[in-house]
């Protein structure tokens, strides 16, 4: 449901750009940050686990190589994720600061 206060140029529309500014800026920029923080330890994992694949036994190596491949993906899947949030929140700012300016 659309209301009269939530149309471009309202007060109530006005803060909607802001506090969309702000979330972005801070919930969605934040969880970027930690997730840059987390690539250096996901990296260093997945160095040390292909290098304890190299010096296991052939069961061992293969229930790593597995559990390394889990990680992977799920790393992948989170940042691929992220990125495309990422370029949809920019999208839906920019949509909202056009139609700002057009009115």
């Amino acid at each position: 449901m659309l209301l009269l206060e939530s149309l471009p140029g309202s007060v109530t529309f006005q803060i909607f750009i802001f506090y969309f500014r702000c979330h972005r800026s801070l919930s969605f920029q934040d969880f970027l940050d930690v997730l840059e923080k987390r690539k250096e330890t996901y990296e260093r994992i997945t160095e040390a686990v292909q290098a304890m694949i190299k010096n296991s036994d052939p069961t061992t190596a293969a229930s790593l190589q597995r559990q390394l491949d889990e990680v992977k993906e799920a790393w992948e899947q989170v940042s691929t994720k992220a990125e495309e949030e990422g370029h949809k929140l920019d999208d839906a700012l920019k949509n909202a600061e056009d139609l700002e300016k057009q009115l």
